[in-house]
């Protein structure tokens, strides 16, 4: 299957999903993410800010707020992306597209202690993924190597296997509402970690 039929698919199941079950299953997901490791050691959490039909993390950018961290979101530029320091939500203003993006007040660089969250279309077993096709991601992770790139998903975007190009950026984890689906550093299953949720 490429590439184009399998965004049309994964977004045909997101919106069939309501809005009460998109916000259920994206507070799952960040109650999951505060419980691991790397996301309690983390000082600064690059994350975004979701478009319709994404697993929205607004709840954690909240908390990581309360636990002093520090948080990063994107902003794009042509066809670029830059992460700017955001602290609150009040700072987020709707570009031209309808996309919320933060004001370019600070831009940011990562540290050792930097958890990255990514969305995504789809992605499979091995951590490969399929996005909307601009590749603002992969050329962003090419330029800017992050100690720790997780993916956060619904669990049907999870695929056995998807096509692969030699510029994807693999994530290291995908978080889905059931727990760790993909792990590569991580050692859970999915079925071990939703007894957690």
């Amino acid at each position: 299957m490429d590439k184009r039929t399998i965004r049309a698919e994964i977004r045909k199941k997101r919106r069939a999903l309501s809005p009460e079950e998109i916000a259920v299953r994206s507070e799952r997901i960040c109650r999951f993410l505060q419980t691991r490791r790397e996301y309690q050691e983390a000082e600064l959490i690059y994350a975004y800010l979701s478009m319709p039909g994404e697993v929205c993390l607004d709840t954690l950018l909240t908390a990581a707020w309360q636990q002093g961290k520090r948080t990063a979101v994107p902003r794009v530029h042509g066809r670029e992306m830059t992460f700017y320091l955001l602290t609150n939500l009040s700072e987020v203003e709707q570009s031209p597209l309808g996309i919320r993006e933060p004001r370019p007040l600070a831009a940011v660089t990562a540290c050792s202690k930097t958890l990255f969250l990514m969305p995504g279309i789809a992605f499979d077993r091995a951590g490969n993924r399929v996005g909307q096709g601009g590749g603002y991601y992969d050329r962003y992770l090419s330029l800017h190597p992050m100690p720790h790139k997780w993916a956060v998903a619904f669990d049907f975007q999870v695929c056995e296997t998807l096509p692969v190009e030699p510029h994807d950026i693999r994530a290291d984890a995908v978080i889905t509402e059931c727990g760790n689906r993909v792990w590569q550093a991580i050692d859970f299953t999915c079925q071990e970690d939703s007894k957690n949720l």
